[in-house]
């Protein structure tokens, strides 16, 4: 079998991510603290691998909380001796978390 993107993935069925020095991924207004994805089903087909599984984050968009569990389907595609990310979608599992009202600076 050729090496692919999830080989490492697939055969533990899990995967985690490493954060800065500062402890988070931030990227703009939104911040991830933690993010890993389990129950990972990985399909193959010639330079195309689809991934299928369960992604957890604990994260905030603009300070609110943006924690849950998403199903998570990523493309990748071969690019020579590399894979790239072709596609990427994420679906909430539970309901939508509630979001807090962030009251205006006093003028």
């Amino acid at each position: 079998m050729r090496s692919s993107p999830t080989t490492s993935v697939s055969s533990a069925r899990s995967a985690s991510f490493s954060t800065s020095s500062s402890g988070s991924i931030a990227t703009g207004d939104f911040n991830t603290t933690t993010l890993a994805w389990h129950d990972i089903n990985v399909r193959e087909y010639d330079d195309s691998v689809v991934t299928i599984g369960t992604q957890s984050q604990q994260a905030s968009y603009k300070g609110s909380p943006s924690n849950g569990d998403f199903r998570i389907t990523h493309v990748f595609v071969r690019d020579g001796n590399s894979w790239k990310i072709a596609s990427m979608q994420l679906s909430l599992t539970g309901p939508p978390p509630a979001l807090t009202q962030q009251e205006d600076p006093p003028s």
